[in-house]
């Protein structure tokens, strides 16, 4: 069996389990809710100028936009695409476009029909894309070039070794050239006639067919004006006329080429796009009115010169104006990180450490997204300022994002921006760099106090910012967990309704801090260690990744092999903890968020595709790529919508909303005044009409829980608008669930103005 064979084989029964998946997945989701997708189209990959729009291929699907009523929509998965990184687009005579994707095969967009999914090149990289006619396709890989006869919906052969050029050669570009076929690979360029003089097909399998004309530079583009043939390289371009290659100068790496108004134009996504006359090919000159990282080009059929540019803008420069148009997305895919605001304002985290993501942190209210950069880096490098990897919010609706190496930034009540690090509170960086100011988690108790992880440090806590009163918990003075390094690898901060803290690692296990009600002083802290040693016939593993209260008072733990639903009392008379019940669940499997829900089920975000625990820990649903809408398995963040009920799901690849079907939240008649007036001594919130000592549980629209109350019995309880601190809570929206002994549950919301 040949490798093209190879190809089509594995990339047949890829297909196969994709569409049966697939169509399980249409089952599963019209049973277990509806899908939406949101994904980052910033890193554009390709464009192509069409009669009316421009589409772009991004690493978030693709985008359709129409410049006449400057709108734009972007496809992805659920709308028919195989995949969502889409690296090339073609179109033939028929007006069909043709999408080549990362990993997912080929797409095809038939006008007035849409999307169709086609079975082949599932797992290999399709970078380019280029018709010799209307039934032949030729389909540049990361192993080398197929045909693919579209008519006949095959693959006829493919080409694995191009001249002296190794075998299996990444090829980046393929372009018909009069009756000969180029291919710019990671080594060089070759060409090789299609047919023979005699009206033969060559024979491209044979390496010998091919002539290698450019060695040693992997070559982007390859372009034809007259009888030249442009290549463009890693390091400038060539011009093949007679047998005769010529360097244009301007070493920089042209990824895109083309021809526009007898220049010959060329982008670098770096450093600008150049352009120079066909008539003196080495003249270059730079085009100021274009960005240095513009990405790809192309002309549309009034002659203008379009731009797709890093950042999700598209550009258009015609008779001289420039128009920027920018394709409104999250800066990035990755959401490492999720929690809403007081205005249901969902925000998101883009990165985890200084691995993954680094652009920022964004924001989505229902209809636009917004994205904030500390620092402006457009072309994506590296930079602290940029690396958040934690969101919270706080009850004076403050937003803290915390970061891997430049501390904090938050945002005020008064919409201005303030950074918080090691040379404005007790924050500390990293030994081996103090500037180094990892936080990467971040809650608020009860009283209004902010706690932080300071990695490597220690348990901060600020009273206020610009803090009055200040405390860092450290391993050496407090007892905090440290592995066998004895430092603190902090990784989660969660609070329970008692006040107590919980503290996770990733070494060490977690541990249970009372801080005896004092949290700016030392000497009544107690610490209570979890870990493999001392439990280890019941701790999973000593890598937290989460850590969670369920309705009922349990304490969610996850972990990189599983969860851990742990059932205890602390007494805080005997600084003691007794563990009444410990389970295991997902063994294994690394779970990297938890998310409880108003009816208590218990959402897990795992390495393996998300998992709902029903409420009564009855039932289980795994949801997964290859059964749902969900656009990657390893989800990696979650949040709850109080207002809708959706799940929010966050992924490497994107940001899922799962709608699930059942009763809205509603307004329960029995809780009134519906409309609370707190602090002028006004009457409290009554709930009438329960079920004698029934609970009723109060939740901010983030989903904290704030107070717990029990019914009489005459069924009656009520609230004066404060919390478990006796604390009045802030104006706004608040959720509660009426429970009876039955464990029947009833949903309804109230508003409080809060009077100072």
């Amino acid at each position: 069996m040949n490798l093209e064979e190879v190809i089509l084989e594995e990339s047949v029964t890829k297909w196969v389990l994709l569409s049966f998946f697939l169509l399980l997945g249409s089952t599963c989701s019209a049973a277990t809710g509806d899908w939406a997708l949101y994904t980052s189209v910033a890193k554009i990959n390709d464009i192509l100028a069409g009669e009316r729009c421009i589409w772009a291929a991004t690493d978030g699907g693709v985008v359709r936009f129409c410049p006449e009523e400057n709108s734009s929509t972007i496809y992805t998965r659920l709308d028919g695409l195989t995949g969502n990184r889409v690296l090339c687009i073609a179109s033939d005579s028929r007006g069909n476009l043709w999408f080549g994707t990362d990993g997912d095969g080929l797409t095809r967009f038939t006008p007035g029909r849409g999307f169709t999914r086609l079975k082949h090149f599932i797992g290999y990289r399709v970078n380019s894309l280029c018709f010799q006619n209307d039934s032949t396709l030729y389909v540049a890989t990361d192993v080398g070039i197929s045909l693919f006869l579209t008519e006949k919906d095959e693959i006829k052969e493919t080409y694995h070794q191009f001249g002296i050029f190794p075998r299996d050669t990444e090829v980046f570009c393929v372009k018909v050239v009069g009756t000969d076929l180029w291919a710019g690979t990671a080594t060089g360029a070759a060409c090789a006639p299609i047919f023979q003089p005699s009206g033969v097909r060559s024979n491209l399998q044979d390496p010998n067919s091919w002539s290698s004309i450019l060695f040693g530079k992997e070559v982007y583009s390859i372009i034809q004006a007259d009888s030249v043939v442009y290549i463009g390289t890693q390091k400038g371009a060539y011009s093949y006329e007679n047998n005769r290659l010529t360097f244009l100068r301007l070493a920089l790496p042209f990824h895109d080429l083309l021809i526009h108004q007898e220049m010959l134009t060329a982008a670098t996504r770096s450093y600008g796009v150049f352009q120079a006359p066909l008539s003196h090919p080495s003249a270059w000159t730079r085009k100021p009115s274009l960005p240095k990282e513009t990405i790809s080009l192309a002309v549309s059929s009034d002659s203008a010169l379009w731009a797709g540019v890093q950042g999700g803008h598209l550009m258009r420069v015609k008779s001289g104006e420039v128009d920027s148009f920018l394709v409104n997305s999250p800066a990035a895919n990755t959401f490492m990180d999720l929690t809403f605001d007081h205005q249901g304002i969902l925000w998101a985290a883009s990165s985890y450490r200084d691995q993954t993501g680094c652009r920022g942190a964004y924001c989505f209210d229902g209809d636009r997204w917004t994205n904030y950069f500390a620092v402006p880096s457009p072309s994506g490098n590296w930079t602290a300022e940029n690396n958040v990897v934690c969101v919270a919010v706080d009850s004076r609706r403050r937003v803290w994002l915390g970061t891997w190496g430049a501390g904090i930034h938050m945002l005020s009540e008064q919409g201005e921006w303030k950074l918080i690090d090691q040379n404005n509170s007790i924050l500390k960086g990293i030994a081996a760099d103090p500037d180094y100011l990892v936080i990467n988690d971040i809650c608020e108790d009860k009283d209004g106090n902010i706690w932080m992880s300071d990695f490597l440090q220690g348990v901060a806590v600020f009273s206020d910012f610009p803090p009055t009163k200040q405390m860092l918990y450290t391993p050496s003075e407090d007892g905090l967990p440290s592995g066998e390094e004895g430092q603190f690898k902090g990784s989660v901060i969660a609070i329970d309704e008692a006040g107590l803290k919980w503290i996770g690692t990733l070494d060490a296990g977690f541990c249970l801090f009372d801080d005896g009600g004092t949290p700016f002083q030392r000497g009544d802290d107690t610490v209570i260690p979890f870990s493999t040693s001392s439990y280890p016939e019941k701790m999973s593993s000593n890598h937290i990744t989460d850590i969670s209260f369920d309705r009922k008072d349990v304490l969610w733990v996850a972990t990189d092999s599983g969860v851990n639903a742990i059932r205890g009392q602390y007494d805080p008379i005997t600084k003691s903890y007794t563990c009444e019940s410990w389970d295991t669940y997902l063994r294994e499997i690394t779970v990297n968020r938890i998310l409880v829900d108003l009816q208590n089920n218990k959402w897990f975000g795992t390495e393996n595709g998300l998992y709902r625990l029903s409420g009564g820990n009855a039932s289980w649903t795994h949801y997964t790529q290859e059964t749902c809408g969900l656009v990657d398995n390893q989800v990696k963040s979650l949040a709850f919508d109080t207002l809708t009920g959706d799940i929010w799901i966050g992924t490497l690849l994107g940001l899922n909303r799962l709608k699930i079907p059942g009763p809205p939240v509603q307004q329960a008649p029995i809780a009134y005044p519906n409309l609370f007036i707190s602090g002028i001594g006004e009457d409290e919130v009554t709930f009438a009409e329960l079920s004698p000592n029934s609970t009723v549980r109060i939740f901010t629209l983030l989903g904290e829980l704030i107070r717990t109350l029990t019914a009489d019995e005459l069924g009656k309880a009520t609230w004066d608008g404060t919390n478990s601190s006796d604390n009045l809570v802030a104006s706004g929206i608040y959720f509660y669930c009426l429970q009876d002994k039955n464990g029947n549950q009833m949903l309804g919301k109230l508003a409080v103005l809060r009077k100072e």
